[in-house]
């Protein structure tokens, strides 16, 4: 693989594990607690209703 190359890494890979890139940053720490799929598109189907209608709850 090629320095700070775009590909990810697999588990075949051979490259010099020190020069791959490793695709973190700060939205990890934005991380909380892991939900199901159906439980935050409802959160966020319920946030938008709020936004769009004038925050009326």
């Amino acid at each position: 693989m090629r320095k700070f190359g775009l590909l990810l890494p697999v588990p075949e890979t051979e490259a010099d594990w020190e020069e791959m890139p490793w695709l973190m940053g700060q939205g990890v720490g934005l991380l909380h607690e892991i939900k199901p799929a159906a439980e935050i598109v409802r959160d966020m189907m319920e946030q938008a209703e709020r936004v769009l209608t004038g925050f009326r709850a």
